[in-house]
């Protein structure tokens, strides 16, 4: 038999947080999109994080050199270079993992000639007399370019089929024929450049379909290779092989996000490049191959895209550096800011569990409330070694709650080896609370619950809140999490909208949005099954303090 739904009356009694309103009715705070609304980045100088790395130059070539540059900085370290037309993406697309396997980076030119800073690269990068592999025919690269490496005493070798299709067979050829396939769409860029780092990871190459058509180029090849392992990078590579293993999201964000938790669970460093052009991410994939990272999309700009932002705040307890490709035309410094504030956090939110902010004596916690269209303000002052509360309300009499929370020192020893355990350590200490509000439904239920208590408790260490933002995200698969998310104050945070209910019948939703920089809560809000708001908590602000502060409303 499935759990009860939980009755509306205990769904909004917080067993930190009692609905203690001032009897004066104000004006009801609307519904914002789905807790609230997703802006644009705003255009103004931000700060971004020291454990972000831009790998740049003044242009697409530039750049290429950058990564090569990244990969490789001790000069005469590569032991071959392979080339590609800088204008167009198909031939180098498949290039990557042939980069990998003659030891060398991935470098761009224009198509006619051979740009001067591309040679001095060569020159710097591998030995005099290395080879020069160059992607293409000649209408991609000119006969001229040959020529240019032979006259600084490298060897040119033309890597080339039919059409873009051919080539990518070719390359795979020169590879020495793997079995392990990665197809993606020759006709579109950002499915195959988030495989490129999983291709060479497994010793793979990377094929190519004609969109939602299988290729006569790489149906051959299968044909002539079987028993291995492929994978269909995207929708359009599914649809080309159904036989092959899908990594396919709904859009190309969330593509790349597939195959980083395919391939990249153990990663400590992110790479991140634009998925709206290509010549960064060309580059980017023998590079983070090395590093055994994967390769993240994200809009140039805005807000950084749903999948990443998951998938960021999911890893963020183990990821260390963020490598992000491109200047800040492709990648601007905002996005790049809201990618470093997603990685290292748990690292980051220990160390602040120790700072003054943070252990005073006293939470303090100033919110503004609605429950059913009645609208208060109110203090709440936690005891962090007692537990005790004290509610002040603003318009209305101050009450004291004897040990209503839990003290810091349980909270700080919950269990954080792994999630469940954590889930398993939260719903305990809430247990007796939670059954005398009479709160039932399956374990994932009540940490939804227990756990919008310990994100908006004024005494939880910022680790602790950082790995219940963290468990609630990966919780359910119903969990929406969005970045640039506004709540009704117009403060802009990360946004984690998970199911509420115990079944079918109960489809009710939480809100929860909170700084990534400070993990301070902004906003709680629980939807009925309507998507009508029940009640919500606008947070104002949050700190401790050595003395019990007196009633801030007093005049």
């Amino acid at each position: 038999m499935p759990p009860s739904p939980l009755s509306p009356t205990p769904r909004l009694g917080r067993r930190v947080f009692p609905a203690l309103l001032a009897a004066t009715t104000l004006a009801g705070v609307g519904l914002l999109g789905t807790g609230g609304t997703a802006v644009a980045a705003q255009a103004s100088a931000v700060t971004v994080p020291s454990d972000v790395q831009r790998v740049s130059g003044a242009t697409r070539i530039d750049t290429a050199i950058a990564v090569s540059k990244d990969e490789f900085p001790t000069s005469g370290s590569a032991k071959a270079v392979v080339l590609a037309r800088a204008d167009n993406f198909p031939d180098a697309l498949a290039g990557g993992p042939l980069a990998a396997s003659v030891g060398g980076p991935l470098l761009l030119t224009s198509s006619g000639a051979l740009d001067v800073a591309v040679k001095a690269e060569i020159q710097r990068v591998a030995p005099a007399g290395s080879t020069v592999y160059i992607l293409g025919g000649t209408a991609a690269i000119a006969a001229g370019v040959e020529t240019t490496v032979t006259g600084i005493g490298d060897l040119p070798k033309r890597v080339a089929g039919a059409d873009r299709f051919g080539t990518a067979v070719a390359i795979a050829d020169q590879i020495g024929d793997p079995t392990t396939v990665f197809e993606a769409t020759g006709t579109n860029f950002p499915d195959a450049l988030a495989g490129v780092p999983a291709a060479i990871k497994t010793g793979g190459v990377i094929l190519l379909t004609n969109g939602k058509q299988q290729s006569t180029a790489t149906a051959a090849y299968l044909a002539a290779h079987p028993g291995g392992t492929t994978y269909a990078l995207g929708g359009p590579a599914s649809a080309a092989d159904p036989s092959a293993a899908p990594l396919a999201g709904d859009d190309r964000f969330s593509t790349a996000v597939a195959v980083a938790e395919q391939f990249f669970a153990d990663s400590t460093t992110i790479g991140v490049a634009t998925g709206f052009n290509f010549p960064d991410a060309l580059a980017a994939g023998p590079d983070l191959a090395a590093k055994n990272a994967p390769l993240l999309l994200v809009p140039s700009a805005g807000a950084l895209a749903d999948a990443p932002t998951f998938h960021l705040l999911a890893v963020s307890d183990t990821t260390t550096k963020a490598l992000v490709f491109g200047g800040s035309v492709s990648v601007s410094d905002d996005m790049a800011a809201q990618v470093g504030n997603l990685v290292g956090t748990l690292a980051r939110a220990q160390a602040a569990d120790s700072t003054s902010a943070y252990t005073g004596q006293f939470g303090v916690i100033a919110r503004t409330q609605t429950i059913q269209g009645l609208t208060g303000t109110s203090t709440l002052v936690v005891d962090a070694n007692s537990g005790d509360m004290t509610d002040y309300i603003k318009g209305g009499s101050a009450s004291t709650i004897p040990a209503g929370s839990p003290p810091r020192s349980q909270l700080a020893a919950l269990a954080t080896d792994d999630l469940e355990a954590f889930k398993s350590s939260v719903n305990t200490l809430y247990a007796d609370q939670d059954s005398a509000l009479g709160l039932s439904g399956d374990a994932d239920t009540l940490f939804l619950l227990n756990g919008e208590a310990i994100a908006l408790d004024p005494v939880t260490p910022p680790s602790i809140r950082f790995e219940t933002y963290v468990a609630l995200a990966v919780d359910d698969a119903g969990t929406l999490v969005r970045s640039g998310v506004k709540d009704s104050m117009g403060r802009v945070g990360i946004e984690i909208y998970a199911p509420g209910g115990t079944d079918s019948t109960d489809q009710s939703k939480i809100s929860f949005i909170f700084d990534p920089v400070t993990l301070q809560p902004l906003e709680d809000t629980v939807f009925d099954t309507d998507g009508s708001v029940l009640s919500r908590t606008t947070i104002t602000s949050l700190n401790t303090t050595a003395s019990l502060p007196s009633n801030p409303y007093n005049s």
